[in-house]
């Protein structure tokens, strides 16, 4: 009943025809790959089920191409009774399906239905003591991608919420950052309608009347800006950002299926428009006509609410960036950190079934670049086995390896103490563990070597400690691990060590052998330390959002500033002159221009460096699980650049004070 349930719009076929159990639905690329472009309803697909079992099954429907952002997707879908003759028992409360799926007529009916789970959780925890099960949970297919980071095992791979909201987070900073900066420069250059304002009102226009004029000219200014916008967005900059950051889900603006897109755009014009316009609006048209006329209305630099808007502004700047330069030092962090064990020169090989290794393995050891090979059931950053194991009389969950005796050699993993494995005492195969530091740590053992803990109702002795590891990425903390010793029937993995410089032509000469021996079963080979490069991509992509945006935060500032200092200088270039006249030298001109600015970006930076710690602090602990902490650097660094940069951007203003001809500006005047 899975396409009856789902609406996975099918290209070919019938939905209902997954109830035979000799049929088979195909996804568009597997259909293309095995069929071409035709039809291949009715075709005959050999599909190898276990070894040595091969099974024909009928094409009875091709799905639709997936779109990017489905939660979860499939290759070939069967009936599900097919778990019966591969030994699923289905009425065995021990095993575990990835989900179940309830469909109700109605969304209330999903509470009554949790409120009589009572009964299965009883069965369930009956029948697997080990992992007791406080509650059967019911989650939203709506609400599944976004809350399966709390999901062991989950189907969707939904990201963590910091990475959905960081985003949408960084463009309402710059959207408020761009409206304070507007409000600056709208206070700041009123001066050029002031006389229009006084004659205006002596005419009989109210302050309402002004106010809506000015908002309606903030409305259509927002409008071109908006349009300009998405245009912009669609032709250049998503498609930037869709290279830029690789491995992410592709970006696109669709305004002709997206009714939302309209409305958002919509709210988001007015929001834009009132957030920017509103104050500048009430403030200008707040003018009394007298005060005007008198000429002593002054606006610009002495507005107590614009400096405050461009001090804001630069503590906005100071923090993104101090984000910025932390991110960039964690990245570099990120990029040195210690495994715990030799990445380079590493080749690991899914076997798929277990029973392949010794064939293979015989294989590989004639190749004369192998220095060494080893098998496991488990490998590091293919996934590791959850156990709740008893230690003293007290239960604790850890994660576990079982491996050959030659794997820590191959892998080179570092031992703390104790040691490894030895092939030729039959009691390590039976009884002996080997655990990580963590392990030790979280039981407070002073001396490890010889302690119990009983898994499976047996009783394992520690025979030694390897120093800590990172089986998965950075993002994960390093849990309480132990080895086991395996069965060469058992092992699921081959892992090959070469000599430096030989890797790929062995990775070729591997799968080569592969193909000899098992010629119907594709290759799954791939290097130790490529395995994680998807971590280093979203690493380098979350230090380019926050780099862009800091650079962004830094030129609105001071595109404000450099606002801000022009009308300054404006308003007082009869004064300037005149000192310029009595003997003022360049340098006391420019702390005159130039000193207001800086006092005010100093008392930005005093407000910025609590919160920038803080802010950053908790941004990186929701991110990493190891990462450099907050240092000085960020900080020095970044108020050396921003610093810089308002430097740079007064500059220009200094220059034209430093070049004016004095007689000339007091002839104007």
């Amino acid at each position: 009943a899975f396409l009856e349930m789902f609406n996975f719009p099918l290209k070919h076929g019938d939905p209902a025809a997954l109830r035979d159990e000799n049929a088979v639905i195909l996804s568009e690329d597997i259909a293309i790959k095995y069929f071409g472009e035709t039809n291949p309803v009715g075709e005959q697909l050999l599909v190898e089920m276990t070894e040595n079992k091969r099974e024909a099954f009928t094409v009875q429907g091709v799905a639709e191409k997936f779109p990017e952002q489905a939660s979860f997707d499939f290759t070939l879908l069967f009936n599900f009774e097919k778990l019966r003759d591969r030994g699923y028992a289905f009425d065995d409360w021990s095993k575990y399906v990835d989900a179940t799926f309830v469909k109700v007529r109605q969304p209330g009916d999903m509470a009554v239905i949790a409120g009589q789970m009572d009964r299965y959780l009883q069965l369930q925890n009956a029948a697997s003591d080990d992992w007791p099960i406080v509650e059967l949970k019911f989650d939203n297919l709506r609400h599944l991608a976004r809350n399966s980071y709390a999901v062991r095992g989950d189907i969707a791979g939904g990201p963590h919420p910091t990475a959905t909201v960081v985003i949408p987070l960084i463009a309402l900073f710059l959207l408020i950052l761009a409206c304070f900066n507007y409000m600056n420069i709208a206070v700041a250059t009123a001066s050029r309608r002031i006389k229009e304002i006084g004659v205006r009102k002596v005419v009989g226009s109210s302050k309402a009347q002004l106010v809506v004029q000015f908002l309606s000219e903030n409305v259509l200014l927002c409008l071109l800006a908006l349009v300009a916008g998405v245009a912009l967005a669609h032709f250049f900059i998503l498609p930037s950002f869709n290279s830029f950051f690789e491995g992410w889900p592709r970006f696109e603006i669709s305004l002709t299926e997206n009714l939302d897109l309209w409305v958002f755009l919509l709210l988001l014009l007015v929001a834009t428009a009132l957030v920017s316009g509103a104050y500048p609006a009430f403030y200008v048209s707040s003018f009394h006509p007298a005060v005007i006329f008198q000429g002593k209305e002054r606006l610009g630099g002495q507005n107590v609410f614009t400096r405050g808007f461009l001090a804001f502004q630069f503590v906005l700047a100071f923090i993104t960036m101090i984000a910025g330069v932390a991110f960039v030092q964690n990245a570099r962090f990120q990029s040195s950190r210690d495994w715990g064990y030799d990445q380079e020169h590493t080749l690991a090989v899914d076997l798929e079934e277990k029973g392949r290794y010794e064939a293979l393995a015989n294989e590989v050891r004639q190749l004369p670049d192998v220095v060494g090979l080893a098998g496991t059931n488990q490998h590091i950053s293919q996934g590791t086995g959850y156990a709740v194991v008893d230690v003293r009389g007290e239960k604790m969950e850890a994660r576990f390896l079982d491996v050959g005796p030659d794997y820590f050699d191959v892998m080179k993993l570092r031992l703390k103490e104790g040691r490894f494995f030895d092939r030729d005492l039959p009691g390590d195969l039976k009884n002996a563990i080997i655990i990580n530091e963590t392990f030790v740590r979280s039981q407070g053992w002073d001396a490890p070597l010889g302690e119990q803990v009983w898994f499976d109702s047996t009783a394992y002795s520690v025979v030694g400690v390897a120093e800590d590891f990172h089986y998965d990425d950075f993002f994960d903390p390093i849990s309480p691990l132990f080895f086991r010793l395996s069965a060469p029937e058992e092992y699921r993995y081959l892992t090959v060590r070469t000599r430096p410089g030989a890797a790929v032509q062995t990775a070729d000469a591997v799968q080569a052998a592969w193909k000899r021996l098992y010629p119907d079963v594709p290759y799954d080979g791939f290097f130790q330390d490529e395995v994680f490069d998807y971590y280093y991509v979203i690493n380098s992509n979350i230090t380019k959002i926050f780099g862009f945006t800091a650079v962004m935060a830094l030129l609105i500032s001071c595109m404000g500033l450099f606002g801000l200092a022009a009308q300054n200088v404006a308003r007082r270039m009869k004064e300037m002159s005149i000192r310029k006249v009595l003997g003022a030298s360049v340098a006391s001109l420019t702390t005159l221009v130039s000193s207001r600015f800086f006092v005010l970006m100093l008392g930005a930076a005093v407000v910025a460096t609590p919160l920038s710690y803080f802010a950053v602090e908790a941004l990186l602990n929701s991110l990493y699980e190891y990462h450099v902490g907050v240092n000085p650097w960020p900080f020095v660094l970044a108020y050396a650049l921003v610093f810089l940069t308002a430097l740079l951007t007064v500059a220009t203003q200094i220059r034209r004070v430093a070049g004016m001809n004095p007689a000339e500006v007091l002839r104007n005047e």
